[in-house]
């Protein structure tokens, strides 16, 4: 846990999350925060490490299991995959939970992945780097890392004290940690990154390219800031966000007590209901 200390205000140095407010998190909230900080989101990226080389072949085996690789070494291929050049290693900026989270998409939700390519491929956008692009908005959005890093957003607000509490306390409620909360977010945002790219494709008839790909990156970053101002109380919450819940029960879960998700809009009830009760009409 991180020390007490008698905080001087927004920026006062002495703590990395004294900027929104220590009173407002709890002894346990500020632990799961500053645990995603020291085990997880701030760990160098070593592309000759041999974990490296296992990572990128695993998730590439994961999108093309007909044409496997055992060892991550340059060549065109990789772009087929959404990296920029003949070299990923290159792409992998800011640390190493860019690959990371990639690796954990491939690893725990392969069909996912592999079908993400394939789509990307199709609507002509790199998608590893789309990917990273998520990961640093992710980062970036609730002060994870220890170093200075631009939001792939411009004008992109960082979490205020509702909704870093909400993220903290989801942090520690989930039985897996606070990394398995990172990654499910980073699933879900993803989701909606690659939808909203195909939406564009449609509505502008395929005339888009990677220069407008802000314009999807900024639905994300609304959808994920919008997401975080309702506490939720477990990670399958984030399906409602990326709209990966079966069609049976599209447009009727509820999150949180009163916030419900319908036609794929968040909805706030103006009456609290118990949760077996906060079902909305699909007609």
């Amino acid at each position: 846990a991180m020390p007490s200390h008698s905080c001087g205000g927004p920026g006062c140095g002495q703590d990395p999350f004294c900027s929104i407010g220590p009173s407002r998190l709890t002894a346990s909230e500020r632990s799961a925060l500053q645990r995603l900080r020291e085990d997880y989101c701030n760990t160098p990226f070593d592309p000759n490490a041999p974990d490296t080389n296992q990572a990128l072949c695993e998730v590439w085996n994961t999108a093309f299991p007909e044409e496997p690789i055992e060892s991550a070494t340059d060549g065109e291929h990789w772009m087929r995959l959404g990296f920029q050049c003949n070299r990923p290693h290159t792409d992998v900026r800011s640390g190493r939970l860019a690959l990371d989270q990639l690796h954990s998409l491939a690893t725990k939700h392969p069909q996912q992945l592999r079908q993400l390519v394939a789509e990307a491929q199709q609507a002509r956008y790199p998608f590893a780097c789309a990917c990273f692009n998520v990961t640093q908005l992710i980062a970036v959005f609730f002060d994870l890392y220890e170093f200075q890093a631009p939001s792939p957003v411009s004008c992109m607000a960082q979490a205020d004290r509702e909704q870093l509490k909400h993220f903290a306390r989801l942090c520690c409620v989930t039985p897996q940690g606070g990394r398995t909360v990172l990654d499910e977010l980073f699933r879900a945002l993803v989701g909606i990154m690659h939808k909203v790219w195909l939406e564009m494709q449609v509505r502008w008839a395929g005339a888009v390219d990677v220069m407008q790909f802000p314009m999807a990156l900024q639905k994300v970053a609304q959808d994920n800031a919008a997401f975080w101002r309702w506490a939720h109380n477990d990670t399958s919450d984030l399906l409602l966000l990326s709209g990966d819940e079966s069609p049976a029960r599209q447009g009727q879960l509820r999150i949180a007590g009163c916030l419900v998700l319908h036609n794929r809009r968040f909805l706030l009830l103006k009456k609290f209901v118990p949760a077996a009760c906060c079902l909305l009409p699909t007609g």
